[in-house]
């Protein structure tokens, strides 16, 4: 990902083009790249919630079932919020 973001900082300096090209295409690349780490970081998080033993789901006011099913959401069923926190 380092990789991708590096090669998005290239692009925005105008050395391919249009450098208000390059921006925008680089913007967009950075963004999508920033939503997929936090989509990683969520499908993370959910998979966390499976290991958890079923006291452990009770201290957090967390049913099995609803830990079960949180964790099986797809990978771009983000929380609204969290998504609106990268912008």
């Amino acid at each position: 990902m380092r990789l991708l973001m590096s090669w998005a900082d290239r692009q925005s300096s105008g050395r391919f083009g249009s450098q208000e090209l390059a921006q925008s295409h680089a913007d967009r690349l950075r963004k999508w790249l920033r939503l997929l780490a936090l989509a990683k970081q969520i499908k993370r998080e959910r998979q966390d919630l499976l290991e958890l033993g079923e006291h452990e789901l009770q201290d957090i006011g967390v049913y099995e079932a609803d830990a079960r099913m949180e964790a099986h959401r797809g990978l771009w069923d983000l929380p609204e919020h969290r998504v609106k926190q990268l912008q």
